[in-house]
């Protein structure tokens, strides 16, 4: 019986080999061995090779051999923060820019990710890279109470003592983000079962930017201004993860503010990735 197994497996291999063969322009004859009882089960396995092998080649791989994936939607969730020569830690100096990190959000849309496999025609991505179009959202929520005003030639003479508490207030910057990265998944046709690991490249251009203070007793302002935000800036990124769960860091390569403008701080996002890679 064992024999029999194997022999149907054999001949229905080479049946699925002489059809895969024939030129696209002839008319596909497929080889029929029936073995009593067993005809239904070569016939179902038949098929079901000939589906993966198509599901295979039509999904997985582009017209030219590589893999491609476009990904829409997914959401990076984290803080914003900077730092002081490698420190969260602000000086006596800059004590206005000490934050309350809890409230200090960074939310990362990925309007599109474009990622292309380099591990040739019919094979394993394990190595890609990818690019796309991100709009990332900074907010950062100090802890001192003071006030920022408009069209100053530094941040710092933009901040100005109040005479009462305030409740918070926070500098909003959004960003247009452009990636370049390398990506490394050691299980690509299992997502959920795959570690992941991305590093690379990430471009930062303010679209817009405003101050938002609420007091304690409920007054509210908001001023439109950009308080001498650096408006291009790079930043390393590093990703890692398992399944849905991904880790983000990026770390600037250049100021918050604008050089001579502002504090020489350097900006840095963490959190989490919360939609699968």
């Amino acid at each position: 019986m064992k024999f029999t197994a194997l022999l149907i497996a054999i001949l229905s291999f080479t049946s699925f080999q002489l059809v895969a063969q024939d030129e696209p322009a002839k008319e596909k004859k497929n080889i029929e061995i029936n073995f009593g009882d067993d005809d239904h089960d070569h016939d179902h396995d038949h098929d079901h090779d000939h589906d993966h092998n198509h599901d295979h080649d039509d999904d997985d791989y582009d017209s030219n051999g590589k893999r491609t994936k476009l990904r829409f939607g997914r959401l990076d969730l984290g803080v914003s923060s900077y730092l002081y020569e490698g420190s969260l830690n602000m000086p006596d100096e800059l004590d206005f820019l000490d934050q309350r990190l809890g409230r200090s959000i960074n939310i990362g849309i990925h309007l599109v990710d474009f990622k292309l496999g380099l591990n040739g025609k019919n094979k394993p991505q394990y190595l890609g890279v990818s690019s796309g179009v991100r709009l990332n959202l900074v907010h950062y929520n100090f802890e001192n109470d003071f006030e920022l005003i408009a069209d100053q030639s530094t941040f710092q003479d933009a901040v100005t003592d109040v005479g009462k508490d305030v409740s918070k207030h926070r500098l909003y910057g959004n960003y247009l983000m452009i990636p370049a990265m390398i990506e490394i998944n050691t299980n690509p046709s299992k997502a959920s079962k795959s570690f992941n690991i991305a590093f690379g490249y990430v471009h930062n251009l303010l679209l817009n930017s405003n101050y938002r203070l609420k007091f304690d007793d409920k007054e509210k302002k908001q001023v439109k201004d950009d308080f001498n935000l650096n408006k291009s800036y790079g930043m390393i990124e590093g990703r890692v993860g398992y399944g849905p769960l991904n880790f983000y860091v990026q770390y600037g390569l250049d100021g918050l503010f604008q050089e001579n403008n502002g504090p020489d701080v350097t900006p840095i996002n963490f959190g989490v990735n919360i939609i699968p890679r």
